[in-house]
């Protein structure tokens, strides 16, 4: 369970953390340690079909914590049918066929990550829908995966930058110099500035009045309930180019 912020340690931490935002009518020790756990998926996109998962980054963070991320799973997942794998996949990710020929199945590296999500954590992803309709789309994904609300680090950016012409990771990534790996397109190589991002833009929340309770922050970052399976698609390349 996430600790509730009514006493001992919690309390005085928030306390001197109202007490830092002088002139500011902002509460903000609603949003200090939290668990999120960042996911990204790469993925073939057959038409027609769900995308199918190729490789899985997943990292996690406690907000208002200087520890960095810590790496929960970094795993190839193996392609049944490689012919799905197309150039342009292999351009892009820098993934062969060789790469996954000896790669567990999704299925198992969806239960590892399960086993290493701790209750009470929230699972984010930059364009989230994707990494929904991958989850959905492999047969024995843990429940607690597949049925998971998703958190989504573009609908908050679209919240608290809607003059930004772009809210891609690679966009936002510039706003705020963080550095992006050069294997981008990798994973791990997403997660990780994803992780960042979402860290910075949390320091934005703290100095908007607009957002003042969890509740009403989870509420801008979570999925609709359903989405279209189509934009999902089409959106995953454009918003992290």
């Amino acid at each position: 369970m996430i600790p509730r912020l009514e006493g001992g340690r919690f309390s005085r931490r928030c306390s001197a953390e109202k007490q830092s935002l002088v002139g500011k009518d902002v509460e903000v020790c609603w949003l200090a340690n939290r668990e999120f756990v960042v996911i990204d998926f790469e993925a073939v996109t057959p038409v027609g079909r769900s995308p199918i998962p190729i490789e899985l980054a997943a990292v996690s963070f406690t907000s208002g914590s200087v520890a960095p991320p810590i790496v929960l799973v970094d795993q190839l997942i193996r392609l049944d049918d490689v012919s799905l794998l197309l150039p342009f996949d292999v351009q892009q990710t820098g993934i062969t066929a060789d790469m996954l020929a000896w790669a567990p199945d999704a299925r198992e590296v969806l239960e590892a990550l399960a086993m290493r999500v701790r209750p009470g954590a929230t699972i984010v992803a930059h364009n989230a829908a994707f990494e929904r309709s991958v989850l959905r789309g492999v047969d024995g994904c843990p429940p607690s995966l597949s049925d998971a609300s998703l958190a989504d680090t573009l609908r908050l950016s679209r919240k608290l930058r809607p003059a930004n012409r772009s809210h891609s990771l690679d966009a936002l990534a510039r706003e705020f110099a963080i550095a992006v790996p050069s294997n981008r397109h990798r994973a791990l190589a997403d997660a990780l500035p994803t992780c960042r991002v979402l860290q910075r833009l949390f320091d934005v929340v703290k100095s908007d009045s607009s957002i003042r309770s969890w509740h009403e922050l989870i509420g801008i970052m979570r999925l609709p309930a359903r989405a279209q399976r189509a934009t999902q698609i089409i959106e995953q390349r454009s918003l992290f180019d």
